[in-house]
């Protein structure tokens, strides 16, 4: 498969530090993942200081590899001077792509003259083209991470109806059991950490006197684990794993060109392993077709809109 093919399609990698980095570079990730600390919706012990930015990009670079930055937590005003930094730093050293999960965020960039390309994070939320062209529109963004409760039918549609944005989405690892940006559960317990959500975990009893009570608890959340800690019987949530290696073909085929890991708090192995899977097994097996551009993407949308790929009600 010519090489330039190659490029339309890429495995996006988590990082939450430089070992992190090189796992997912030596397992053939076209791309990283990685937080800052302070704006993303990770805790800061799995994000990269702003001084250790520069050292990640050329890291990543020189072995061919895209850095893209998370900047997906909620963005508050005092943070603004910060963030003006942060983004002059990421231009200077060649960033590829920011994550952003905040309007107020998006809005705050285009004020900077922000000229990285931006890429709207699941945590917007998008669902249909209206949102995808607002996004273009008012904020020059051209790549959407999209809302994980979407159907492949519904995918194929977005690609179709806007076929100028590139479509990423969540292949591998935990995703969210509730709905994107709705979420009430926070990826964190530890003072200091800014990160999507609030700062207490609560588990609901049954009372006579209310109909629920809520006791405070300090366990994990399911985002900090790592895969060696078992799953325990009175732990709150358990995110919800997913592996989409044995059906990215069909994503592929429907406009999807960008397969994300989940997994920047996940053990080196975990990403090591993950990333080879996805990258050999699945992206790099569907390449080899002779006949993948060969009409498929025809046949595919003929699939997603007439043959009932999903059951409607």
């Amino acid at each position: 498969m010519p090489s330039k093919l190659k490029k339309n399609f890429e495995l996006l990698a988590p990082a939450g530090n430089f070992e992190h980095m090189q796992a997912a570079i030596d397992s053939g990730a076209d791309a990283v993942y990685i937080g800052l600390q302070g704006f993303s919706a990770r805790p800061n012990a799995w994000s990269f200081k702003l001084e250790e930015i520069p050292a990640a990009v050329r890291f990543a670079h020189e072995s061919n590899c895209r850095v893209h930055i998370a900047l997906n937590a909620e963005f508050h005003t005092n943070q603004s001077d910060d963030l003006a930094k942060a983004v002059g730093i990421f231009s200077d050293c060649g960033v590829d792509a920011l994550i952003v999960g905040d309007f107020g965020l998006l809005h705050y960039l285009k004020k900077l003259g922000n000229q990285i390309p931006v890429h709207a994070s699941t945590l917007l939320g998008i669902y249909n083209a209206q949102g995808i062209r607002l996004l273009n529109r008012k904020y020059g963004v051209n790549r959407v991470v999209l809302n994980t409760n979407l159907y492949i039918d519904e995918i194929a549609e977005l690609h179709r109806l806007c076929p100028e944005i590139e479509l990423e989405m969540i292949a591998h690892g935990g995703i969210c059991f509730n709905d994107n940006r709705r979420c009430r559960q926070p990826h964190y317990l530890f003072e200091g950490e800014f990160c999507v959500g609030c700062k207490q975990l609560y588990e609901s009893f049954p009372d006579t006197q209310k109909l629920v009570q809520l006791h405070p608890i300090s366990k994990v959340a399911s985002q900090v684990r790592t895969p060696e800690v078992a799953v325990g019987g009175d732990r709150l949530i358990w995110s919800p794993e997913i592996d989409l290696s044995a059906i990215v073909d069909l994503f592929m085929r429907v406009g999807v060109i960008s397969f994300k890991i989940e997994g920047r708090t996940r053990a080196t192995e975990y990403i090591r392993q993950s990333t080879r899977k996805n990258s050999s097994s699945a992206i790099d097996a569907t390449l080899a077709e002779e006949e993948f551009f060969e009409d498929e993407l025809n046949k595919y949308f003929y699939l997603a809109h007439h043959a009932q790929l999903r059951s409607r009600i």
